[in-house]
């Protein structure tokens, strides 16, 4: 088997069971979990997924408002990220879609 390269792996078409497998997270902090499987979402995927995810994420009945320790949401903490324009535009209408 060949190793495949970052960019490859970035480019593979996301499916429903691999989004799935992404709200299932733990948090070992207390911090809550919809706010864990957010971010390990928005730091995993590339956009198109992430906006995929997000549209799980609410039909799940998930809180997108869900804040770490700090009191931040994810959408608090990826504006801060320049690479993130994307991510933090998708979070933005599914937020005010669910409002």
């Amino acid at each position: 088997m060949t190793k495949r390269t970052l960019k490859e792996a970035k480019q593979e078409e996301w499916k429903r069971e691999d989004l799935e497998a992404f709200l299932v997270q733990e948090s070992q902090d207390g911090t809550d979990p919809d706010f864990e499987s957010l971010m390990k979402a928005s730091k995993h995927m590339v956009p198109e997924a992430f906006a995929a995810f997000l549209i799980l994420f609410l039909e799940e009945g998930r809180n997108l408002r869900a804040t770490n320790r700090a009191g931040q949401t994810v959408l608090d903490v990826i504006r801060t990220q320049s690479a993130k324009g994307e991510y933090v535009t998708a979070l933005s209408q599914a937020m005010s879609q669910a409002s």
